[in-house]
């Protein structure tokens, strides 16, 4: 899937060059803690 950038990747102005802000609501995420050790 691709997105368009407001930017091209790698220029100066470009503030996420990995697209790794794309991930970072999943940070807040609470994960149940596992009923057992895996």
């Amino acid at each position: 899937m691709s997105l368009p950038r407001s930017t091209v990747q790698g220029s100066p102005r470009d503030s996420d060059r990995y697209a790794g802000r794309q991930y970072a609501p999943l940070m807040a995420m609470e994960l149940p803690e596992p009923d057992r050790p895996v």
